[in-house]
């Protein structure tokens, strides 16, 4: 049994390479393509029209990325300063609040502005008085994540 170009050349060794990059490139170009295809259709046609020039998925998911995560100097501050404006009025749901509060920590994040597990905690200062109580009993203790925090607030 005789094997085909391709088969013969996929593995990379240290004596085939231009063959075997160019049969790479071949191979992978139809799944690129639709993985582009893909990611075009998971669109609106306002966002479509921004990588309509792309000639690869990878080309087309950093301009969406550029496009949404602006890391610049504005985006990082308005970020920090709706971190710290961030409040929960007194009826509010806590599900809610924790979850915006996520929202706002994977954006400050993806603008490469990550806060460290103990600047989350200043989530505790951003509930309303309703939680008072439960703030000082979290507060007292030695050693609590924030994950452990979230789960004492649900629970009150």
């Amino acid at each position: 049994m005789s094997l085909s170009p391709l088969e013969a050349n996929e593995i990379l060794t240290e004596d085939n390479y231009f063959l075997w990059e160019f049969n790479a490139r071949m191979t992978l170009a139809p799944a690129d393509m639709k993985a582009l295809a893909v990611l075009a259709k998971l669109l609106s046609p306002t966002f479509q029209t921004m990588i309509r020039e792309a000639t690869s998925a990878l080309e087309a998911w950093e301009l969406l990325r550029t496009f949404f995560v602006q890391q610049n100097r504005h985006n990082r501050v308005s970020l920090r300063k709706q971190l710290h404006d961030f409040e929960m009025s007194n009826g509010d749901n806590i599900m809610t609040h924790l979850l915006k509060f996520d929202d706002l920590c994977l954006r400050l994040a993806a603008v490469d502005d990550p806060l460290k597990d103990d600047d989350k905690l200043v989530l505790l200062g951003s509930l309303s008085s309703d939680y008072d109580n439960m703030v000082k009993i979290i507060q007292s203790q030695k050693h609590i994540s924030l994950l452990e925090a979230k789960e004492m607030l649900i629970r009150e």
